[in-house]
């Protein structure tokens, strides 16, 4: 291993733990020396309830949809944690509310309190309203074409 990508690799384990107890000063502080995002901050932010290190890891370019290595994601814990206001900005920022992990489970699934599977729930059905908007907005303009 050389050199760099021991201290790629020794920043990004640092980030993760800062990521982990939500020491926000010292993730910023990683992230400024060039940490790269990996997928264990944003999972272990998003488990753990930090709010302001998962916006700022989103902010910095972190992947929504980042897996561990049990195909869950950051919504996925998020979920299953009850943590309401992260599985919110995870939406927002356009999480997949469809993915599943290695044994076919998606963050509806796994979800422990009522008002996350109420905004999964809303989640999805936005999709497919707009799968059925699309398709009728086509219908309709091909009708009018046909004469």
């Amino acid at each position: 291993m050389t050199a760099a990508a021991a201290t790629e690799d020794r920043l990004l384990l640092a980030l993760a733990n800062a990521s982990d107890i939500g020491n926000t000063a010292e993730v910023s502080r990683l992230l400024d020396a060039g940490a790269p995002y990996g997928k264990a901050p944003l999972i272990r932010a998003s488990k753990n309830g930090h709010v302001g290190i998962v916006r700022m890891l989103l902010d910095r370019g972190a992947s929504v949809d980042a897996t561990d290595d049990h195909g869950r994601t950051a919504l996925m814990w998020a979920s299953c944690c009850g943590r309401v206001e992260i599985v919110r900005m995870l939406l927002d920022r356009g999480a997949s509310v469809d993915a599943t992990d290695i044994n076919g489970v998606n963050a509806v699934t796994i979800s422990s309190c009522r008002e996350c599977q109420t905004l999964l729930r809303g989640a999805e059905r936005l999709p497919r309203w707009h799968r059925r908007h699309s398709l009728a907005t086509w219908g309709h303009a091909a009708n009018k074409l046909r004469g």
